[in-house]
């Protein structure tokens, strides 16, 4: 077929593979329908696809958008969250927006093109401009996967690796610090900085509790984290206690776990907590940000001798890879640690 067409439309392909299906539906069953489907799809897609300069907006615009949407379709049945799914969609905008071609048409060479690009337009850090790889990659991964491109152009495009920053843990002086800078008063913060501190939840998940949620007796609950995956989160005694004693304080009728000190009581959000954190770590001196309680936390448990693996699930990472950029382990660690083993 390759040697006798040289080039087709999008639309003339796709009239073409109707056609030639309808035709052989009566001659073929079901399992030799689809490994035609198949094959045609291959084949056409090994032509250089063409577009009439009258249609050319139609062409590559309206067929970007609608396997754009298709695949969506795909990712939201796998379980991607919202905030995954907006974060592709903001990528594959700027993407298309500046190839302004038929996504069949798209190259290795193109796709580098765009990359420099972005990364002149934005100055971001390498971080950004892999994460903006990765969502590219998913989408033609896809694409190739189901027969709507013959070959993936992100297959020669490697991890864009810049200088990796390590992001510290609390120290326990700095923890004590913090502790002693909370109100004697203030219930809630303590029983957040606690819970934070023991079970090493995402702040977002943290938000989403509610007071049903806590299992006192054997100190547990449940959360939705990302990927609409749910877990079994741990916390201790020192938690649980300034957890009864706020929720004992409470007499508003909001299920939220935590909510604002003013009417109406309202969950308290994102911002909020972090907000809070902020001020605390501003009136001892300490760099305070809600994440850094979930990095202390992994830390803290590899130093003391959890398995790499356990802390993994805690966390909810899917790659063990991403639990090791939580995990600090610092020189005296290492020292300490060779000693032990080596001599």
């Amino acid at each position: 077929m390759t040697t006798a067409i040289k080039s087709i439309s999008a639309e003339a392909q796709r009239r073409a593979t109707e056609d030639i299906l309808d035709r052989m539906d009566k001659v073929l069953d079901g399992n030799q329908m689809m490994q035609l489907n198949r094959i045609l799809n291959q084949e056409f897609n090994k032509v250089t696809l063409t577009m009439k300069k009258e249609d050319i907006h139609l062409d590559w615009e309206n067929e970007n958008i609608h396997i754009v949407k298709e695949y969506f379709k795909a990712k939201s049945v796998e379980g991607l969250s919202n905030k995954t799914l907006v974060a592709y969609k903001r990528s594959y905008n700027y993407f298309f927006s500046y190839m302004r071609k038929h996504y069949s048409l798209i190259t290795t060479d193109d796709i580098r093109e765009f990359l420099d690009w972005y990364q002149g337009l934005n100055d971001c850090s390498h971080i950004t401009l892999d994460n903006l790889r990765k969502h590219l990659s998913s989408l033609f991964a896809w694409l190739h996967k189901n027969d709507y491109i013959f070959k993936n152009p992100m297959t020669r495009i490697k991890k864009i690796r810049g200088q990796t920053k390590v992001k510290k843990a609390f120290t326990d002086y700095e923890l004590e610090k913090l502790r002693d800078s909370i109100p004697s008063d203030d219930i809630r913060l303590k029983a957040v900085f606690e819970l934070l501190l023991s079970s090493g939840i995402r702040i977002g998940e943290l938000v989403g509790l509610n007071r049903n949620d806590m299992n006192f007796n054997n100190l547990t609950f449940k959360v939705l984290g990302k990927g609409n995956k749910e877990r079994t989160c741990y916390f201790n005694n020192k938690a649980k206690l300034y957890l009864q004693q706020y929720l004992m304080s409470r007499d508003d009728d909001n299920p939220a776990l935590f909510v604002t000190s003013h009417t109406p009581n309202d969950r308290v959000g994102k911002s909020g907590h972090e907000r809070i954190m902020r001020e605390l770590g501003e009136k001892c001196g300490v760099k305070c940000h809600p994440h850094k309680f979930r990095r202390t936390m992994a830390t803290n448990a590899i130093r003391r001798g959890m398995p790499i693996e356990q802390v993994q699930k805690l966390l909810g990472h899917e790659s063990i890879s991403t639990t090791m950029i939580y995990v600090n382990v610092d020189q005296d660690a290492v020292k300490l640690n060779h000693t032990k083993y080596t001599n």
